[in-house]
């Protein structure tokens, strides 16, 4: 997501020299990661300041509020074509091989750079209700993308006939959402996954005939 960001924060006050496109996305990048160290709620418009390397005013001047920070992220992270599950490249692919691939980008695409992504995400929606719209509309989009490669595995006779295409493409999202969560634990220090290769071979195997 991040692009053409300085390796390094600015002095403060530096960023004013910056184009407003790239300090609203150190903004956003600040706040992701004080969302996925601190939690919302501990995480104050300074504290992203901080992490910027900007001025409390120079973050209202982008955003009016903490609330509509978090609802950009919420936004920026339910786009699902950023994902790529439909691309060319993808969707030529045999259906195995094309469900592997479609499992492995909806991984690295919830993921995004080990910042707490799913906890954020989750703590948005559970406690403020924030950004359910958006969840949703992801959340169907994705479904549908695995489903019509689960449909296309059947037609060949290569995946499970016993489940309709939906419950088998949602069976495979969260079970890569569960992936993606373990990976965030084991950022915490609980190393709870064995293999993401290995794991993601299995979520294809799982629906495969045979």
């Amino acid at each position: 997501m991040p692009t053409n960001i300085p390796t390094k924060p600015p002095q403060r006050g530096g960023w004013k020299k910056l184009p407003e496109a790239v300090r609203r996305r150190m903004i956003l990048d600040a706040a992701r990661t004080c969302f996925g160290k601190r939690g919302y709620a501990e995480t104050s418009v300074q504290d992203i300041a901080d992490a910027a390397a900007m001025t409390k005013g120079g973050v209202y001047f982008h955003f009016p509020s903490k609330e509509a920070i978090r609802d950009t992220l919420i936004a920026e992270f339910t786009d699902s074509t950023r994902f790529g599950l439909d691309d060319p490249e993808i969707t030529r692919l045999p259906p195995a091989q094309r469900l592997r691939h479609q499992a492995e980008r909806l991984l690295t695409g919830l993921e995004v750079d080990g910042n707490g992504a799913i906890v954020t995400l989750a703590e948005a929606a559970t406690r403020y209700g924030a950004g359910l719209a958006d969840i949703g509309n992801f959340f169907k989009s994705v479904r549908t993308s695995i489903a019509a490669t689960i449909e296309a595995g059947q037609q060949d006779g290569v995946f499970r006939r016993d489940a309709d295409t939906d419950l088998l493409a949602e069976l495979v999202i969260t079970t890569v959402d569960g992936l993606a969560l373990h990976h965030e634990l084991d950022a915490a220090g609980l190393n709870m996954c064995s293999g993401p290769g290995r794991l993601l071979d299995l979520i294809v195997s799982s629906v495969m005939t045979g």
